[in-house]
């Protein structure tokens, strides 16, 4: 009989986010949970004598708002693609995942993660940098490890019952496709996609330097899935919905007095 609380059994929520429409759209998602009010996410965050290894294994959620410092510098040493003003921003502080190679483990003193939920300050802070200056490359994480997401994704290590991780559900991946951590080899990702069953990948273009959106095309088209472009902001409600428009599945493709047809991309479905 473990004495541990489950993944997310208790919802830590700063008094200033309480009535955020975006906290109550993830409280919404944990009806079972208990809600424990504090004044700033660093009285729990922050704390001293914690277990990163111990707490690992029962991670918390922190709801909070971010208070400055919006976006930081890039590393020198981090890929830029050529530009010339590279930032980063970090809208969670750790992560589900519980990769052993992760240099980022230990990185904080908690294990539990902190999803801040005013994320309108953070457009308002990178529009402000952007106004009058040309354009910026912002990344939202750290390094990509595609198939590790994808194993988890099949079966989620922080869902509560078998039956949880088992069932149904479509992928959306929010990544620019770039492996640059694990397995970077295309062809066996996509393998690992497939043996996942019977879910669809959907991922979505911006149009930005580095991104690589062959892979992006490869692992929805294995799936059944689509890539959709949010390349304006004008895009964004129409993207944010188009997965639920169902494909039609291509089984055959024929061409009247043709022969020998040639499909660019091996497209298997059309949206």
């Amino acid at each position: 009989m473990s004495s541990l609380h489950k993944p997310f059994s208790h919802i830590y929520i700063e008094e200033d986010v309480r009535e955020v429409e975006r906290t109550q759209q993830i409280l919404e998602r944990f009806p079972k949970a208990i809600l424990v009010p504090i004044d700033h996410y660093k009285e729990v965050f922050n704390r001293n004598n914690q277990n990163f290894r111990f707490q690992k294994n029962s991670p918390q959620l922190i709801l909070a708002k971010r208070r400055g410092e919006f976006f930081y510098p890039g590393s020198t040493i981090a890929p830029d693609f050529g530009a010339s003003r590279f930032y980063y921003n970090t809208v969670v502080l750790n992560c589900l995942y519980d990769c052993e190679y992760c240099y980022l483990q230990g990185m904080f003193p908690s294990a539990h993660l902190v999803a801040f939920v005013n994320n309108e300050d953070f457009i308002e802070a990178i529009r402000a940098e952007l106004r009058g200056k040309q354009s910026i490359y912002l990344c939202l994480s750290y390094d990509t490890d595609l198939l590790q997401a994808l194993r988890e994704a099949s079966s989620p290590s922080w869902a509560a019952k078998s039956e949880d991780k088992a069932a149904p559900r479509d992928l959306f991946l929010l990544s620019d496709g770039a492996a640059t951590w694990g397995e970077a080899n295309l062809h066996l990702i996509t393998k690992s996609l497939a043996s996942i069953g019977k879910r669809s990948l959907f991922a979505y273009k911006t149009g930005r330097a580095g991104e690589a959106t062959s892979a992006l095309e490869t692992l929805a088209r294995s799936s059944g899935g689509a890539v959709f472009s949010v390349a304006s902001e004008e895009e964004i409600a129409s993207a944010a919905t188009a997965h639920r428009q169902r494909p039609w599945r291509l089984e055959a493709f024929n061409v009247t007095g043709g022969s020998d047809v040639l499909i660019a991309g091996r497209p298997s479905a059309i949206y």
